[in-house]
């Protein structure tokens, strides 16, 4: 999943038998009123990613 950067992101989920990963830009680097992204995924033999979309031009 790609986010807007810029987001602040809170992720919870089940990984069963996977994993669920969090690559955006860490909380330090971003403003005290980012808007709060809430991810839940399921993980099943697999994985559920969240990282940073593109630059905006």
């Amino acid at each position: 999943m790609l986010v807007p950067r810029g987001s602040r992101v809170s992720i919870g989920g089940l990984p069963f038998m996977g994993g669920i990963d969090d690559k955006t830009t860490p909380d330090g680097d971003l403003p005290a009123d980012a808007p709060v992204l809430v991810v839940n995924g399921m993980a099943m033999f697999g994985a559920v990613t969240v990282k940073d979309g593109p630059d905006e031009e």
